[in-house]
């Protein structure tokens, strides 16, 4: 899965969970964006955690990919 799919797959995941939670008013897509962000961050800092050496640039660039959407 590229890092691009692997965002839009975040995202809409999150978007699913908000259906008939908040109002139809509410920016889903801005909302959506800023819990897959969350998520990325906490899975990048548990694994610099796990091994500060260790970077994987594929969730790096999942990360950007989300914040161009």
């Amino acid at each position: 899965m590229t890092p691009k799919e692997k965002a839009i797959e975040l995202v809409d995941k999150f978007k699913l969970s908000f259906a008939g939670v908040i109002s139809a008013d509410e920016n889903w897509e801005d909302l959506s964006k800023q819990c897959a962000l969350i998520a990325i961050n906490l899975l990048i800092a548990e694994m610099y955690a796990y091994d500060s050496c260790y970077c994987d640039n594929y969730y790096f660039k999942v990360k950007k990919e989300i914040e161009e959407l």
